[in-house]
């Protein structure tokens, strides 16, 4: 039976942006969000509960309005404009802490008209 790329690089989903909103780790890694009003919160899974490494989670803006990426504790750890994404990763600080990496946000860039 063929196995699912999922399970290795993380399922992926795509949705509404209403209210906040919590992402776990182990359900997807992709996330990509519609949000309906400027500045909706999107609330990482604590720490203590991450794997080192990454990316553990890669959210993306479809909308028209802003995102901001908080951690447990709520603060900033980014805001994505229209059409931007950033990948986040977990690592370790110079006290032995775990800590989000964040890379981007980055352009969502489109592929060539099909």
């Amino acid at each position: 039976m063929p196995v699912s790329m999922a399970t290795f690089m993380g399922g992926a989903v795509e949705e509404a942006l209403t209210a906040a909103r919590t992402i776990y780790a182990r359900t997807q890694r992709l996330w990509l969000f519609t949000p309906d009003a400027p500045a909706r919160i999107v609330t990482l899974t604590p720490l203590v509960t991450m794997r080192l490494g990454g990316p553990q989670f890669v959210v993306g803006n479809l909308g028209a309005d802003t995102i901001t990426v908080e951690d447990e504790s709520t603060t900033t750890i980014a805001t994505l404009l229209v059409d931007e994404i950033a990948i986040f990763s977990v690592s370790l600080d110079s006290g032995g802490s775990r800590v989000w990496i964040v890379q981007g946000p980055f352009p969502m860039l489109q592929g060539p008209a099909s």
